[in-house]
């Protein structure tokens, strides 16, 4: 016999890695829900699949009253954006399903040996055509395009090279900072850490991470 299971308490359902919507989506009541976005390209990616219409976080307010039923579609851009949202919804219900179209998690950050060995691979050939050139030495040391891409884009936000129609050169007055103190280093650091505490981690780790958002939020109201 199975009876339905009752609970005062918020529920986490995982559905993180089930590609086909059909399979989830009909896990979800009906009434006061609601499918949020973060990213404005993603309900284009959902909508066909879904009857209701998909929330995005910019029209937040312009919902009426609380939402039982949250469904998050993709990740959102901090932890601090998703528990804004947490707070404004609480939520009895929430089915995490945080698509990334563009995960770095297993890309990772290349090695500061790898950094090192680029810039004096750059610096000896007096410059270095991305376009021309960079599946060839993608090739010759076993990384991806997208690694050298990175590294350059590292160098160039943190001065230490120039970049002109693809064409790399060293600087003629490199700055003196740290790989980490560049944007865009410093967004992918963020990016793997996101994907690793929400999309990658176990389901016991994940229902921690919510549960102690959800508590926080109960904590201001009895304040």
């Amino acid at each position: 016999m199975v009876e339905d299971v009752r609970t005062d308490q918020w529920q986490l359902f995982d559905i993180r890695g089930i590609r086909q919507v059909s399979r989830w989506s009909k896990l979800i009541p009906h009434e006061n829900q609601v499918f949020l976005a973060f990213k404005e390209e993603t309900p284009a990616l959902f909508q066909s699949f879904l009857s209701q219409p998909i929330c995005t976080v910019t029209q937040l307010e312009a919902l009426p009253g609380n939402k039982d039923h949250l469904v998050l579609l993709d990740l959102p851009e901090s932890e601090e954006q998703l528990a804004s949202v947490l707070a404004a919804f609480e939520p009895k219900r929430i089915y995490a399903h945080f698509h990334a179209k563009d995960s770095q998690y297993f890309e990772q950050i290349p090695t500061r040996e790898q950094f090192k060995w680029l810039f004096a691979f750059i610096k000896k050939r007096g410059s270095f055509d991305f376009n021309k050139n960079c599946d060839e030495l993608a090739k010759h040391k076993g990384w991806t395009r997208e690694s050298i891409f990175f590294m350059l884009q590292v160098f160039f936000e943190l001065g230490f090279v120039t970049l002109n129609n693809g064409i790399t050169e060293i600087a003629q007055s490199p700055s003196k900072q740290d790989l980490s103190e560049a944007p865009i280093y410093k967004k992918r650091e963020q990016q793997i850490a996101l994907e690793q505490k929400l999309l990658y981690a176990s389901y016991k780790d994940l229902k921690e991470w919510f549960d102690a958002k959800v508590s926080a939020k109960e904590e201001e109201i009895w304040i």
